[in-house]
């Protein structure tokens, strides 16, 4: 039998056994999977070949609609700003130049005495990062900036990676109450909700007595705001064009996005498969008339037919494209832009690799959706 993980379908499939071997035939689309199981206790079924595959010069005209270039959207997720630089001071002392989050810390630690943290080195950081230190308590401040052109009409949440350290936050001044009302992407992101911003700079303090066993990350904004490329915070787009989101406010967005577009179904013209164009995404979800309608997560599932969700004329279809953390947890500052591989070292550049410029991962429908009937 052959198994497809994606469908959950289950199908016979011929096979001949020859020379104390099992023999069938099976064809796989890039990406594309299947589990194949064998009962012993039954003979195969008859195999017969398969008659050569015929791959025409040229593709028929068939039917078609399509969705694109502009369309209306729907953003699933609240959007976000990364928050990665920032300045400090320990006391009473001058506050230093800007730097990124974790050089602070490191210089923060060289001052205190404390091992760099930054790496899991030899002896291995738990066996050391979480005893005492002579100068554990110590006072610290963080200063972050960030630029506002649009104020955004609805709230927006500082997400602070273990709120419980921070013994006191302001915005522009002004104390903010550390009161935790839910977390997003991982629980330890605690949501704060934060007084309203102010058109032009903003900034916002964070204080906390440092202690050997804290690391301190990069924190963020969330709420109902764009980003532009100049990381100031923008309007949202009213509609969105297909070709990379991050350039039209959604620089630093986690979360998905659904294309919505209409189709005429006619029972006559046959099935209906839609076939997506170039796309930069994790996966993609097909919604028909407000109702799940499939999934193609890579190549192979492309041409997904959605015939069962339709109905005669109008018809509402949802493309929902799912992004990932990439552009909000970094690493950003790649000068290389994306490598092999991704580590600790992928952070915490110092060399001609880092740029204090935005390397971001490409994510959206960039190529015409096609609703193919026949």
């Amino acid at each position: 039998e052959e198994w497809d993980p994606l469908a959950g379908a289950v199908r016979a499939l011929p096979a001949v056994e020859r020379d104390g071997l099992l023999h069938f035939t099976a064809r796989l689309e890039p990406a594309g999977s299947a589990i194949y199981v064998i009962d012993e206790t039954q003979a195969p079924l008859a195999w017969v070949p398969a008659p050569p595959r015929e791959v025409p010069l040229f593709d028929r005209a068939r039917p078609a609609q399509y969705l694109g270039p502009v369309c209306a959207y729907t953003r699933n997720d609240p959007n976000v700003l990364t928050l990665d630089f920032c300045s400090y001071r320990l006391g009473e002392g001058a506050w230093s130049a800007e730097m990124e989050v974790w050089r602070a810390q490191d210089a923060v630690r060289g001052a205190l005495g404390m091992r760099p943290n930054y790496y899991n080195g030899l002896p291995q950081r738990y066996k050391w990062a979480l005893a005492p230190h002579p100068q554990d308590g110590a006072p610290l401040e963080l200063r972050f900036t960030f630029d506002v052109d649009v104020v955004p009409s609805g709230g927006v949440y500082l997400l602070l990676e273990g709120s419980a350290w921070f013994r006191a936050i302001r915005l522009n001044g002004h104390a903010v109450p550390n009161e935790v009302v839910g977390w997003y992407l991982d629980r330890a992101f605690h949501q704060i909700p934060l007084p309203g911003l102010r058109a032009g700079r903003n900034v916002l303090e964070l204080a906390t007595p440092y202690t050997n066993s804290m690391e301190l990350e990069d924190c963020f904004l969330l709420g109902d705001f764009g980003v532009g490329p100049d990381r100031h915070l923008i309007a949202e787009p009213a509609r969105l064009r297909f070709g990379d989101w991050t350039s039209q406010g959604y620089l630093h967005y986690a979360g998905s996005i659904t294309y919505h577009g209409a189709l005429q179904y006619d029972p006559a013209a046959g099935p209906v498969r839609v076939y997506l164009g170039e796309h930069h995404a994790t996966h993609v979800v097909v919604h028909v008339n407000g109702a799940l309608a499939g999934h193609i997560p890579w190549q192979a599932a492309n041409g997904l037919d959605v015939t069962a969700h339709l109905r005669p004329g109008h018809n509402d279809v949802g493309i929902e494209v799912l992004s990932s953390p990439r552009n909000m947890l970094g690493p950003l500052h790649l000068a290389a832009g994306r490598e092999p591989w991704t580590d600790w070292r992928s952070f915490r550049r110092t060399d001609e690799t880092f740029t204090p410029e935005y390397v971001v991962k490409a994510w959206g429908l960039f190529g015409q959706v096609e609703f193919r009937a026949g």
